[in-house]
């Protein structure tokens, strides 16, 4: 009954979040996160010890990087600031005669910019934590834990085809609650695998007494996953159609590379490849292809991100050990901005050179442990499964991972703190998977306890 209670919950944070512009206010994102820690109360409250606590390699990196961000807001000796800061320092020193002669002051560039982003990082982990505990109660049925997230992926991609036919703001653009395409393709992308890796399992899974049934779910999975496809080729986003097949195809692989010879798991992949590149060159129409290139002018162009991108290394390399503090890219970019003044540049178009201008190298290192430590649990989880539907769900988090750190590349969608959520989501249940096959692992290789051998075992 807890479950049932937690999984509702979970599912009316996922859907407040998004329907509030993907919580990008401070206040509506407050309000998600106040709810997703009595959640985890609550979830904590009904554990049970048949459900493990968080992985320890990802839960150590993350509650490192929770405690970094944490040390950047809090105020320490302008000393230490000095030594560990000496950019940050000269910043304070220089503002003295306006604001006061400073004995103490906080890593971090803006602070109160660095606790909001604080706020959305224990969001993040409280995430993984719920879903991690939702897809291990279901035992048999851990997919139930990636419906919240499939169910809000088709309402917004409904929305977007919606606002695609009947334009009310003047734009035939697929965006449904969010005020960027870019951002909406990024939740879609991430569902996307999901939706495509339980088509595969409910239409190939030998269900004679059932079949009409698996078979009718089966359909309404492939017409999800149709509608989710549509709607990012009617966002028009270029990263976010590119993000999505490369997610396909991860996922194709991670389902079948298992159980394949390695020459085959070669061949397997150049098919794979080669059927994404067919995809990109047929699947877009004349019109698509005119409205992304009227689009493309509009957004920030390829040269201006590359421009971005070159400044954001300065930046990093004024604070390579502390970072100017999370989520204060935006005000310390200014000292090192050649892109013309007249646009405002907020982020930089990169999570990744974002993280290690903003984290230092400390904090970089600690997002990349994290990374890590998830797609190895993707791949742990779909290698040694013990059912169909668990491979395929985990080849499915491994395909919704992957399209998202490709989106990445070249976008600030983990700066979106429900896209951020969805990630985590995908990282709890694929945590979960992981833990499970673990614990199988350790179970089959166990040893028999002493006294227990039977007669005929003992006797040889």
């Amino acid at each position: 009954m807890i479950d049932i209670a937690l999984l509702a919950g979970y599912a009316v944070v996922l859907t407040c979040a998004v329907v509030a512009r993907g919580g990008v206010y401070p206040f509506d994102w407050a309000v998600c996160a106040g709810a997703l820690a009595g959640l985890t109360m609550v979830s904590e409250f009904g554990r049970s010890a048949a459900i493990p606590p968080l992985g320890r390699p990802l839960g150590v990196a993350l509650v490192s990087l929770f405690v970094l961000v944490l040390l950047q807001a809090i105020p320490l000796p302008l000393a230490l600031i000095g030594v560990l800061s000496p950019a940050r320092a000269e910043i304070v020193r220089a503002t003295a005669p306006i604001a006061g002669q400073a004995r103490f002051a906080a890593v971090s560039n803006v602070p109160n910019e660095t606790l909001q982003a604080l706020s959305q990082l224990g969001g993040f982990i409280l995430t993984v934590v719920i879903v991690r505990r939702l897809a291990a109660a279901f035992k048999g049925r851990p997919w139930i834990a990636a419906l919240p997230l499939i169910l809000i992926a088709l309402f917004e991609a409904v929305l977007g085809l919606i606002q695609t036919a009947i334009p009310l703001d003047g734009s035939s653009v697929s965006r449904g609650t969010y005020a960027n395409r870019n951002h909406y393709a990024g939740l879609l992308e991430l569902a996307l695998p999901l939706v495509v890796a339980l088509v595969t399992y409910r239409l190939s899974a030998d269900r004679e007494s059932s079949a009409d049934r698996f078979y009718l779910v089966g359909c309404s999975l492939l017409v999800t996953a149709t509608t989710i496809l549509a709607a990012i080729l009617l966002s028009f986003s270029r990263m976010g159609f590119v993000a999505a097949l490369f997610g396909l195809a991860t996922a194709a692989v991670a389902a079948l590379g298992g159980r394949l010879s390695r020459r085959a798991r070669w061949i397997w992949s150049g098919a794979m490849a080669g059927t994404v590149a067919l995809a990109f060159v047929l699947l877009p129409t004349t019109l698509w292809l005119s409205r992304f290139a009227e689009l493309a002018g509009g957004s920030i162009s390829g040269d201006t991100r590359v421009r971005i991108w070159h400044d954001t290394v300065r930046l990093a390399g004024a604070y390579p050990l502390t970072g100017c503090g999370a989520r204060a890219f935006q005000s310390s970019f200014y000292a090192w901005q050649t892109v013309p003044g007249t646009e405002t540049i907020n982020f930089a178009h990169c999570d990744y050179l974002q993280a290690l201008a903003e984290l230092g190298i400390p904090g970089f290192v600690l997002v990349i442990m994290v990374v890590v430590f998830t797609v190895a649990c993707c791949i742990k989880a779909a290698g040694a499964a013990a059912s169909c539907v668990e491979r395929f769900l985990a080849a499915g988090c491994l395909g919704s991972l992957a399209a998202i750190l490709v989106h990445s590349l070249v976008d600030f969608n983990m700066y979106v703190p429900v896209n951020a959520m969805a990630a985590a989501s995908v990282l709890g249940i694929a945590q979960a998977l992981a833990a499970s096959a673990g614990t199988r692992e350790r179970v089959h290789f166990l040893p028999p306890k002493r006294g227990t051998e039977s007669p005929v075992a003992a006797a040889g």
